[in-house]
């Protein structure tokens, strides 16, 4: 999040004969300090962050006396008026009129004042993420100082929007800049429900009445200052109450503001989960309300499950083709299930295409099989290359791929029995069906027993 500062305008009068001449800008750029206190805070009830720029500045370029040749004139009372050269002097006077600040591309209501006066602002043109609000001041001469704040706020995203942020009373998310071209500092408000975590710059919290306030100490290098927040409010969601074949109690947790989450996750899930159960052939083992939590869909994973918790995580963008199926069939094949990450993800993927309908059976990888390498599993992170991310990609196709193989060879039912059998932990060579295998976890070979024996 690189950001290139801007210097500000300063604006010369030279007092020559009543005229006044401009200069370059660059002539200014040492002419002036600039401080700022930039501070966000985060509105839910609004949807909204709210933020205040705070900049104070000097003018620090002192007034220039230049010589330079003149004719002047001497009164004789023969000759009358006689011309002479001799060395005049002319003082310039410079002084400031704009200070500058950076905003968010989607900021609004951007208003500025200074000594209780409305001032005037302009923006320059969106960058990636940001634009430069320009706020024209009075004339501010040399040794003087003012003090402008700038005030706006940034409308939260709606879910699956583009926006980069989000202000939900479930959830929220957005970065934080500095101003100042000499120094700031950055506070950032929040209500203590939020739990966040924090990426970028390294910030400090303490929680004062019903926020948590962070804040960021003195920023030299305001240019390359950011820190990111990103978090949720556990009271803030909105819970709707199914029932899963069995009897088994399905609590859906999501984003008062998204109903369309809610009603596309429940209809995936009334649709799906029969279908699982009838594939997998044994309900889902527990007594405990099973939940599905709506989360943000980022750059590593759409969705997972949680077993210590019971928890299905899927993302805001719900609408990716098997995705509920898939994290269901986590509650069935984790690592209780397998002691491979390789055979859970496979046999997921494999239920939630076949169960899903709107994806087609997995095919072999595109990759050259010696490069997957299926026992060391790969997990994405947030600095992982493209080629890393290629090569999860390849190891959840083969995966999917080795599975789907297998049920097609068996056939429907057959694979079915097979399921039931690893996940019963039955004992593929004993006669008897209530004989178990030594180990809890199915091992490949415990799989393998399986797929070949029952």
């Amino acid at each position: 999040m690189r950001r290139t500062l801007t210097a500000l305008s300063l604006a010369l009068a030279a007092s020559v004969g009543g005229l006044a001449v401009g200069v370059p800008q660059a002539a200014a750029v040492t002419g002036y300090t600039e401080t700022a206190r930039t501070v966000y805070t985060l509105e839910p009830a609004h949807d909204r962050l709210s933020v205040s720029v705070t900049i104070k500045v000097k003018n620090t370029t002192r007034d220039s006396t230049e010589a330079y040749s003149c004719v002047k004139y001497s009164y004789d009372y023969f000759w009358g008026y006689l011309p002479y050269t001799t060395t005049c002097y002319r003082t310039t006077t410079w002084y400031m009129t704009s200070t500058s600040a950076w905003v968010e591309n989607e900021a609004v209501n951007l208003r500025a004042k200074s000594g209780g006066q409305g001032l005037s602002i302009s923006t320059g043109s969106q960058g990636s993420y940001y634009r430069l609000a320009t706020i024209t001041f009075p004339k501010l001469y040399y040794g003087k100082s003012r003090t402008v704040t700038l005030t706006y706020t940034v409308p939260g995203g709606a879910p699956r929007s583009a926006s980069g942020t989000r202000t939900l009373r479930a959830y929220a998310k957005f970065c934080a800049v500095a101003n100042g071209m000499d120094s700031g500092t950055v506070t950032v408000n929040v209500p203590t429900g939020y739990t966040f975590e924090t990426s970028g710059e390294t910030v400090r919290s303490k929680v004062a009445g019903k926020e948590r306030v962070y804040t960021s100490g003195t920023i030299a290098n305001t240019g390359s200052w950011y820190a990111c927040f990103d978090g949720i409010n556990e009271a803030g969601y909105a819970t709707d109450t199914l029932t899963a074949p069995g009897g088994r109690k399905i609590s859906l947790r999501s984003w008062p503001e998204d109903p369309d989450w809610v009603a596309g996750v429940r209809s995936e899930v009334n649709s799906g989960l029969p279908n699982l159960v009838e594939l997998i052939g044994t309900a889902m083992s527990g007594t405990a309300p099973l939940v599905i939590q709506e989360a943000a869909t980022g750059n590593e994973y759409a969705g997972f499950y949680d077993s210590a918790s019971n928890t299905v995580t899927v993302g805001e963008d719900f609408r990716q083709p098997s995705l509920v199926q898939h994290e269901l069939a986590h509650v069935w094949f984790n690592k209780t299930a397998f002691s491979e990450t390789w055979l859970d993800e496979g046999f997921a993927e494999w239920a939630g295409r076949t169960t899903g309908g709107e994806q087609s059976a997995c095919t072999a990888p595109e990759a050259a099989p010696a490069s997957i390498v299926l026992a060391d599993w790969k997990y994405l992170t947030p600095r992982s290359s493209t080629d890393e991310r290629q090569a999860v990609t390849n190891q959840y196709d083969a995966a999917c791929w080795i599975i789907t193989a297998v049920a097609d060879a068996a056939g429907r039912d057959r694979m079915t029995t097979a399921v039931q059998g690893l996940l019963a932990r039955r004992d593929p060579y004993a006669a008897d069906p209530a004989v178990t295998r030594v180990a809890k976890v199915a091992t490949w070979k415990d799989w393998l027993d399986a797929v070949e024996e029952l």
